[in-house]
This record gives structure tokens, sequence and C-alpha cells, in this order.
């Protein structure tokens, strides 16, 4: 039989490939030691659309106004649930930002808590049933740290988003 070169090695990797992606699937709810809960998955409406960029990721800005001056937090409540903020990232997080988030999120990085507000999107009631995010959403103007997971939302016009937000923390309030 032939061997290939480094078949011995690829055979471990693959291996420890195979156990780290049982331990994933096994943490379940709890947080990984970086703060992202990945319990929040079994809660985002319809996960399909969305493109994993970074399981886990921090970053911070300013916190913008997205409701059209309807909220103090500047969020949207979204029919599934889920509160839509904008985030002016900080110019070093500027790689988290595409075409559609210039196009269509005002230049701005989305943020997606999931499950704050009443769910009255028939087909999304199942992801928040029973359950509802604690996520404290910050005022307009706050300098933050958002935690959460970086996808790319391919289900509308393509744009970077932190879905779910595993904490938002304030550093701070104005400048930027």
């Amino acid at each position: 039989m032939r061997r290939f070169p480094g078949s011995r090695q690829w055979a471990m990797l693959a291996a420890a490939s195979l156990l780290a992606v049982a331990a994933f699937a096994c943490l379940g709810p709890e947080p990984l030691p970086d703060g992202c809960g990945l319990g929040l998955w079994r809660h985002v409406h319809h996960p399909d659309r969305l493109t994993v960029l970074r399981q886990c990721v921090t970053v911070s800005g300013m916190v913008v106004d997205a409701s059209g001056g309807r909220r103090a937090d500047g969020v949207r409540a979204e029919a599934d649930g889920d509160a839509h903020g904008w985030l002016r990232v900080d110019s070093s997080f500027s790689w988290t930002l595409v075409g559609g988030n210039q196009l269509y999120q005002s230049g701005n990085l989305l943020y997606e808590a999931v499950c704050v507000f009443p769910v009255t999107q028939q087909d999304a009631r199942s992801a928040c049933r029973g359950w509802s995010d604690s996520v404290k959403l910050p005022p307009i103007g706050s300098k933050v740290q958002i935690t959460g997971t970086l996808v790319r939302d391919e289900g509308h016009l393509s744009w970077n988003e932190i879905h779910p937000v595993a904490s938002i923390e304030i550093i701070g309030t104005g400048g930027g």
C-alpha cells in the first residue's frame, strides 16, 4: 500500500479537528472563555442566512441612531423580536465593514441582540419561545465594546453584523 507523505500527520490533524468539533458541539449554552455564549444560536431566526466570519469577536465604537429618533438606545425593534442597532466602529475595526454596510447601514456595523422585544413574526416565535435576552442596550452616544459572532447576512443585502450579541459593555461616552 502506498502512503502519502505526511499522511500520519494528516490523520492526527483530522482526529484533532474532529475532537475540537465535538467539544464545540457539546458546549451548548455555556459561554466560551472569551465571553461568547454559543447557546444564543438556538435563538437566532433563520441562522442559515448567516455566514460566520468569526465565531467570537469584540469590537468597539460609538452607538448611533438606527431608529430614526424613536428610541433613546437607537435600536429598531424587529418583528422577529431582535434589537437592531448601529455601531460606528473605531477605525481599528473598519475591517468589519463591507459594501453592504456602506450602502444599507449608513456605514455602520449592525449589531443584533436576539429575543429582546415581543415577537410578532409568526415563523420567528419558536426561536424566542420561553426566553428573552437580558443584554442592556446603551443609549445613543455611548462608547461601547460589543462581543458576539461576526457574520455576513446573505439573506438581506450582504452586510456584516454582530449576530448574536453576547454582551455590550459601556466604556465611555461621546468622542469616538
